[in-house]
């Protein structure tokens, strides 16, 4: 098998969740087969090892990285690393019938974009992590010789069958140019949201706008927004009653983020959701799509918020990325102040140094170091 399996989305609200197996997940997961990884470096190694899945080579315009991100910084390093590298390592991979038993066995383990449909369930966050795990648990039994599906993408009742949809792919173009469009979220919610709350929060710095003063929010978003999370095709967003409910409605993000100037964990602890300020605020916002907006997503995120206040007037803001996003990558210290806010209590200034000093130097230590230094960190 000399392809990378590539299931990049088929399209919004298909039966089938998002990028299904990637090709960085399937390829990382190949190292598990033939080796015990003890260094970070050793998985980094084994990743460069499925070459022939990732194609870690000329096809990947480093010029195009963005400067200052330590990830990608680190990945160029790898690079360098890879290309001489690589040859001496391939056998240690699974073979070539081995690799095929594997990708046949994480594809048929491919998750359904129902978790995610009103009403939304504690599953959502989990579903990906199974995913993970049922990749791993095939890599190791094709390793030991478990068969997996020869067609699982364009055989009989295969994939493509199942969406009723060709699948097309043109290897020659296939690259790794996919790290110039990674995202972190700035925001307690899920990705397609993060624009809209970034647009709230800069308006509500800009503007004094009282909550209990406002008679309606108007919120314009792409068109993958509003079906996820503001009443569109995945259902309903105005009865807002769990966290799993909260992350996912737009009226109800919207609604706290003016009220409260953050949506953070805290905004989504069970007892600020019901409080009647912001459900009764949450009833007021309108989101809508825009063809304009949905035209220039993915390559941006733009968003515009317009909240309508008593006596007649308004104040309206848009913005087309967020920090995280792919145009506006966080850098190193806003990382480490975003773990610092999300460990908080559970780990002292001390420990949440050393976690970060670690991932900092995942290149050279040991796996077990981290694992130790997180175990330090309270569960509650």
């Amino acid at each position: 098998m000399n392809r990378p399996l590539h299931l990049e989305k088929v399209g919004s609200g298909s039966a089938v969740e998002g990028t299904f197996v990637s090709r960085l997940q399937v390829g990382s997961l190949f190292c598990f087969g033939k080796r015990k990884v003890r260094r970070v470096a050793e998985f980094v190694d084994s990743v460069a090892d499925a070459r022939p899945i990732l194609r870690m080579d000329e096809q990947v315009d480093i010029a195009r990285l963005p400067q200052g991100d330590v990830a990608v910084d680190q990945f160029r390093q790898r690079q360098a690393f890879v290309r001489h590298d690589f040859d001496a390592k391939r056998k240690q991979v699974l073979d070539e019938a081995k690799a095929t038993s594997a990708v046949g066995i994480c594809g048929d383990v491919i998750p359904l974009l129902c978790v995610r449909t009103t009403p939304i369930s504690q599953w959502k966050g989990l579903s990906s992590a199974q995913l993970a795990y049922a990749c791993v648990h095939g890599v190791f039994l094709a390793s030991r010789g478990v068969t997996g599906p020869r067609y699982v993408i364009e055989g009989p009742h295969g994939l493509a069958q199942a969406l009723g949809q060709p699948i097309r792919i043109d290897w020659d173009r296939e690259g790794l140019d996919v790290f110039d469009r990674l995202v972190l979220k700035s925001y307690n919610t899920a990705v397609p949201g993060q624009a809209s709350i970034q647009c709230m929060l800069e308006l509500r710095k800009a503007s004094a706008i009282d909550p209990a003063k406002v008679e309606r929010i108007e919120n314009d978003t792409f068109q993958d927004a509003y079906d996820f999370m503001g009443g569109g095709s995945f259902g309903p967003k105005t009865n807002v009653h769990t966290k799993e409910d909260a992350d996912h409605s737009l009226p109800y993000l919207l609604a706290v983020a003016l009220t409260d100037g953050d949506v953070q964990p805290t905004q989504l602890e069970a007892a600020r959701i019901v409080k009647p300020d912001v459900q009764t605020l949450l009833r007021k916002v309108q989101v809508k799509p825009d063809a304009g907006f949905t035209a220039r997503y993915p390559r941006e995120a733009p968003s515009r918020v317009t909240v309508y206040v008593e006596g007649g007037k308004s104040y309206t803001h848009e913005v087309s990325s967020y920090p995280g996003f792919s145009s506006q990558p966080f850098t190193w210290d806003e990382v480490g102040a975003k773990f610092d806010n999300l460990v908080g209590p559970r780990a002292d200034g001390g420990l949440r140094r050393d976690i970060k000093s670690a991932v900092r130097s995942l290149e050279s230590i040991q796996v077990s170091e981290l694992m130790e230094l997180l175990a330090k960190v309270r569960t509650s």
